[in-house]
């Protein structure tokens, strides 16, 4: 039992080595890993930088991810800033309702 410890121990320790890199690495993007508003669109946008999208209603939605199953409302509601400024849980959440909407009425789904 006490060598079962010790190596869950020793997995823990890894992870959490993992974690702190990972949230070195994060802290290091733009808006700090959160979402972007798109300060022309006002929706999530895919990339750092706007651009046309050829087929907007392609099934990619991964730039929601942070939404669900992430917590950016949470995070956002802590104060995290966004590119276009604002920072705030309500700001985020209209910007993904955008996103949902400017996809689905392309026929996204």
């Amino acid at each position: 039992a006490a060598s079962q410890w010790w190596g869950d121990m020793a997995l823990h320790a890894a992870d959490l080595a993992l974690a702190e890199e990972a949230a070195s690495l994060l802290a290091r993007l733009p808006g700090q890993g959160q979402p972007l508003v798109s300060p022309t669109t006002g929706r999530i946008q895919e990339f750092l930088l706007d651009h046309e999208e050829p087929d907007p209603g392609h099934r990619h939605w991964s730039h929601l991810w942070p939404f669900y199953p992430g917590d950016a409302q949470a995070s956002a509601a802590l104060g995290t800033t966004t590119a276009s400024g604002g920072g705030h849980r309500q700001e985020l959440e209209d910007a993904a309702v955008r996103t949902m909407q400017h996809k689905l009425a392309a026929g996204g789904g």
